[in-house]
């Protein structure tokens, strides 16, 4: 696929338009160019120069004569200005500023000189970009890039000097420095008006904007009229089409931790093996195929058996391949967990694939370490109780009030404590 900036608009801008354009602009020596030169840099002086004579020849004469154009400088226009009205603050620019004169000269081989035959500008170049846009900068605008744009995202992505390389400002090298947001609507503006000649562009917009919020059902077949509202589409395709629920058929396999977002059906996997992969790399464990039987993570459908899931079976491959819908039952979760004290307490050295695996959650693991501290406290202590009390039964003191001595035995029996011994978890 290709990268967005190897098709930008931007890369369309010659590298050494820079130095064009301020040649052009001052013509200090006259500047010789081919045809296709001319067309390649003259769009992006057209905002400073403007032609005015034209002298066409004739076919006869085209062979031994030249064709010569005269202009002037867009700022040597001049106009009257109107008297503006009452409490109006409207301000016009100076006119006939400038009176820089320059003459295109084409040869019959095609080739154009461009030459200035008056006064140099009485300005600098900044200064005619700043109040023109020439057409190559608008051309950009208007470009199939942009399509779908709005105004103020064009402005921006322009401006953005990261989308070509070297951080190079190619808009404003080209001349396009000053454009604003509000240009660029009109140019869009523009685009319609010759797009759509004769009609009222607010209509036109009015009926894209109608349309475009319009939601059609993509249902084959279906010839039923767009319907105003997201909602009352869904509706339609449930009622119409049975349309109610997405197919998650295919995924067989959930993960096992309540928390993740894998635990859904509809975001399971398709084989336990993937199931292995995701838990290895975001729980850090993995399970048999006899665990996630006991766990309730393969998902069967109806009211049929558990499929056989048996480690010389094919792990990839279930055998039923429809999901269920409920999740995994309380009885199924406290026989894990009964097998993983197995686990703990050395059972299941026969099976040895499922020696050392962690088939439990953080979470779980946590408090049965807890449960387990508790435990080893309170084993102590009984183990100091049952050392106390066979002390005190085969010490010799003992052995004399067992035969009738009299002696009484300064052993006090400890209080009965009742122990809390914590739930299961």
């Amino acid at each position: 696929m290709a990268d967005l900036a190897s098709v930008s608009p931007l890369n369309n801008i010659p590298q050494d338009i820079q130095i064009h354009r301020s040649r052009i602009f001052a013509l200090e020596t006259p500047v010789q160019m081919t045809l296709a030169v001319f067309d390649k840099y003259w769009p992006y002086m057209d905002n400073v120069w403007c032609t005015q004579q034209y002298n066409k020849l004739s076919e006869a004469n085209s062979q031994y004569r030249v064709e010569k154009r005269y202009g002037v400088c867009r700022l040597y226009r001049q106009w009257k200005l109107g008297e503006a009205p009452e409490g109006s603050r409207r301000r016009r620019r100076e006119t006939a500023t400038c009176k820089a004169r320059f003459r295109i000269t084409t040869y019959a081989d095609g080739m154009k000189v461009i030459e200035r035959i008056g006064p140099p500008h009485s300005h600098d170049l900044e200064h005619v970009d700043q109040m023109k846009r020439n057409t190559a900068v608008r051309n950009i605008v208007l470009s199939d890039f942009f399509t779908g744009w709005e105004a103020n995202a064009i402005l921006a992505y322009l401006k953005d000097t990261t989308q070509l390389p070297g951080g190079r400002d190619m808009m404003r090298e080209a001349g396009g420095r000053h454009i604003s947001r509000q240009e660029v609507s009109n140019i869009k503006v523009g685009a319609l008006k010759k797009a759509y000649p004769g009609q009222d562009i607010s209509e036109v917009r009015k009926q894209m904007d109608k349309y475009k919020n319009l939601h059609v059902c993509s249902w084959k077949g279906c010839e039923v009229p767009p319907f105003e509202t997201l909602r009352e589409l869904l509706d339609h395709r449930k009622e119409m089409h049975g349309n109610l629920t997405h197919d998650h058929s295919h995924k067989h396999y959930i993960c096992p931790e309540k928390t993740c977002w894998r635990h859904k059906k509809s975001k399971g996997f398709p084989t336990f093996e993937g199931l292995n992969d995701h838990l290895r790399k975001h729980h850090g464990s993995a399970v048999t195929p006899e665990q996630a039987a006991a766990l309730g993570l393969y998902k069967s459908g109806g009211d049929g058996p558990m499929p056989d899931l048996n480690p010389q079976a094919d792990p990839t491959t279930p055998a039923m391949s429809t999901p269920r819908s409920d999740g995994p039952s309380p009885q199924l979760k406290q026989d894990l967990r009964t097998l993983s004290n197995n686990n703990a307490n050395g059972t299941s050295a026969a099976n040895p694939a499922s020696n050392g695996i962690q088939i439990l959650p953080e979470s779980q693991r946590a408090s049965m370490t807890q449960r387990l501290a508790a435990l080893e406290q309170q084993r102590a202590r009984l183990d100091q109780e049952i050392e106390s009390l066979r002390h005190a039964l085969h010490s010799p003191v003992a052995a004399q009030c067992h035969n009738g001595a009299g002696y009484t035995s300064p052993y006090v029996p400890a209080p009965t404590v009742d122990y809390e011994i914590p739930g299961r978890y």
